[in-house]
């Protein structure tokens, strides 16, 4: 049985190993606009800012091997890839608050993506992915158009410069070749180096920033805020591990974070929140040594009370519900 009251707005979703240790943070905002997640077994286990983790099941159907890549732009939804059985069948999209499973149209026949946006303002969705045509495999950046199932090629590379992460208005693509970051136009093919020392970056749904991670894996890691309009200014964060993900509003930043008292789970690692506009970051401390390299995504404020509310009804239809006591810990709004 769930009690929890939630004022979130957003929720982050990644892929977990174990069960995740309930705290608080010292940074934790007076009003926590995120709450954090992780596939176990098949179900999602949400990490809020204060409290205890939330365990929560995804629509039937859903495959043991589902890779998170990204978020709808309003965040009801959570795109994915799998490898098995079909490795070349789509991008998989999971619609919690319809309890539905859907393969996108338009993306059969993509696989092996390693990024995903939606545009905030078109819904179309970009991709970077290789693409099996006709028997014939390329590799390259497409757009995808949900409404009309359409996929149109952006540009095609050759492996391994197979593509980047690209820009909500399918302009430009983010490419890491190397320690070297570059700014490509897709149009034109020119390619500005925005520096060296780099090893993953993503762009801001609202196309304004480029979050990039400094250094290589094990030293000298830190988060770069980057401006895509002038790449000259930017703005330190402070250290992080994994690819950055952003809230779909572009208010902040989510990244993984190792920590010495991890040392003996070998390979977890904590998440970490940065808010953009202060520049400070929160360690999510319901997630604790819990997340094992899977890339978050974040969802809309309402998945875990509509899961709550679910689970209560199909408890009181069987007779096994119960109504919570009072407890001095929960709030209401």
């Amino acid at each position: 049985m769930f009690r929890v009251a939630l004022k979130q707005k957003w929720a982050v979703l990644i892929i977990v190993a174990t069960t995740a240790a309930a705290g608080s943070s010292d940074n934790v905002p007076a009003d926590p606009a995120f709450v954090a997640a992780h596939f176990r077994s098949n179900n999602l286990v949400i990490f809020p800012f204060k409290g205890s983790p939330i365990e929560i099941e995804p629509p039937n159907g859903l495959t043991v091997n589902f890779i998170a890549l990204g978020s709808s732009a309003d965040g009801e939804a959570v795109y994915g890839q799998s490898s098995y059985p079909d490795p070349w069948a789509g991008i998989i999209k999971i619609e919690f608050n319809r309890t539905r499973i859907s393969i996108v149209p338009g993306s059969i026949g993509l696989g092996n993506i390693v990024s995903l946006i939606e545009s905030p303002q078109s819904g179309k969705i970009f991709v970077s992915a290789r693409r099996m045509k006709d028997g014939v495999m390329e590799c390259g950046d497409f757009e995808i158009d949900p409404k009309t199932g359409t996929l149109r090629p952006l540009r095609i590379g050759a492996y391994p410069d197979c593509g980047g992460p690209i820009s909500p208005d399918g302009k430009h693509e983010l490419n890491v070749a190397g320690d070297q970051l570059g700014l490509r136009d897709l149009a034109s093919g020119v390619l500005e180096v925005v520096g060296k020392g780099f090893r993953a970056a993503a762009w801001s749904p609202d196309g304004r920033w480029i979050a990039a991670v400094m250094g290589v894996h094990g030293s000298g890691r830190g988060l770069l805020l980057i401006d895509s309009n002038d790449t000259s200014k930017r703005k330190k964060l402070g250290s992080g591990d994994g690819q950055p993900v952003w809230s779909p509003d572009s208010k902040w930043l989510l990244t993984t974070k190792s920590q010495f008292s991890c040392a003996w789970t070998l390979y977890g690692q904590s998440l970490q929140a940065f808010n953009i506009g202060t520049g400070r970051g929160t360690v999510l401390s319901s997630s604790h040594c819990t997340v094992l390299g899977s890339t978050p995504v974040w969802v809309a404020r309402g998945l875990a009370g509509h899961q709550k509310s679910r689970q209560n009804s199909e408890q009181e239809k069987s007779g096994e519900y119960t109504e919570p006591k009072a407890d001095s810990s929960l709030r209401s709004e």
